[in-house]
């Protein structure tokens, strides 16, 4: 094994020399990969006896004879067993002329985008964000003009991506995602935008509730859903938020109706968590609404500084009312949640 770079080294007992990994090595590693290289005189032995086995000249596997042993099954019935079968010299051609798969072939350059932007984007970290961003950038371009390049489907498993991969740190995957996508097709990156947060809204009236112990696969599939959904509307509002900062005035005219539709959704969470909220059968669901709520202003309060996007005193009297209010279908833990947000933002009732 070669390394692109040079590593300490210790001796083991038996003389021969291993390397010593450090923690800068594994951050390096972890960041930006290593070389895995074969020495030319590996290469030439294992090409060697590629061209030797399966060649003309090349003695075939001996064929054993079986012991004939008599077995009976339980009804006294002889076994069949099965006979050894000789390979013929048409199964030797076929190997000797067997080509593999050349997969930069059989896929076409749009799969082969998608599957750079997933490998750059599961190595982005706060170190080597700008060296990401120039890696997504020219993992497009060296694609965009091949053949069977389908410039709307790379820029929608981009946002994809990019969401699955906010769980750990939204407010840089939004970063990373804005500029790169506003850089390729900031027309498409709106529209792909706006399908999100429909698709997001609508998904909370699909919300299931699913005993455990009747269905547990079941239940583990909604709350995976659940999870997606906290993730997809943090996720939302630290792009918005980016998007604001990183232009003022383009963002608060083309994407004004983002935001509205972001905060539409957002104070219709309040006052279904009211609504539901007085049906004590209804706290599985009124859970889900809170943990939505409270993900949402986790990153506003962590990104917005003195950014005005999304306004959200627009869901404090609401809020105020449930901490305040009788409502046996929000549970304790849904109650504090929302008591914490009121602490946070210093709302009284009043202001």
């Amino acid at each position: 094994m070669l390394y692109s770079h040079e590593m300490p080294t210790y001796v083991m007992s038996e003389g021969r020399e291993a390397p010593i990994y450090t923690l800068d090595d594994f951050a390096r590693i972890k960041n930006e990969g290593f070389d895995y290289v074969i020495d030319d005189d590996t290469h030439d032995i294992i090409q060697a006896l590629a061209e030797e086995v399966g060649a003309p000249t090349y003695v075939r596997t001996p064929v054993f004879s079986a012991v004939r042993v008599n077995k009976h099954d339980k009804h006294g019935n002889r076994k069949k067993k099965n006979r050894h079968t000789e390979m013929s010299d048409d199964d030797w051609t076929a190997i000797r002329n067997f080509h593999t798969r050349d997969v930069n072939k059989v896929l076409d350059s749009t799969q082969i985008a998608i599957g750079l932007f997933r490998t750059i984007m599961n190595k982005l970290t706060e170190s080597n964000e700008l060296q990401q961003r120039e890696a997504l950038l020219e993992a497009y371009e060296q694609n965009a003009g091949m053949s069977c390049f389908n410039h709307e489907m790379v820029m929608k498993e981009f946002f994809k991506l990019a969401w699955l991969s906010s769980q750990m740190n939204p407010v840089l995957t939004s970063r990373v995602y804005c500029v790169v996508a506003s850089s390729l097709d900031e027309q498409l990156m709106k529209d792909t935008l706006s399908t999100a947060i429909t698709s997001w809204h609508n998904s909370f009236d699909g919300i299931e509730y699913v005993d455990e112990n009747k269905d547990y696969a079941a239940f583990c599939r909604v709350n995976e859903s659940n999870d997606e959904r906290i993730k997809m509307g943090k996720f939302l509002m630290a792009v918005l938020i980016t998007l604001r900062k990183n232009d003022n005035n383009f963002v608060s005219q083309s994407y004004a109706d983002l935001q509205e539709s972001f905060e539409r959704t957002l104070e219709e969470l309040v006052e279904k968590l009211k609504t539901r909220g007085e049906t004590k059968s209804m706290r599985y669901f009124t859970d889900e609404y809170g943990k939505n709520i409270d993900g949402i202003y986790s990153i506003w309060n962590t990104m917005s500084g003195d950014v005005m996007v999304c306004n959200m005193s627009l869901i404090y009297n609401g809020i105020y009312e449930i901490v305040n209010g009788q409502y046996p279908g929000i549970s304790g833990k849904t109650k504090f949640l929302m008591m914490a947000i009121l602490d946070d933002s210093g709302y009284d009732g009043d202001n």
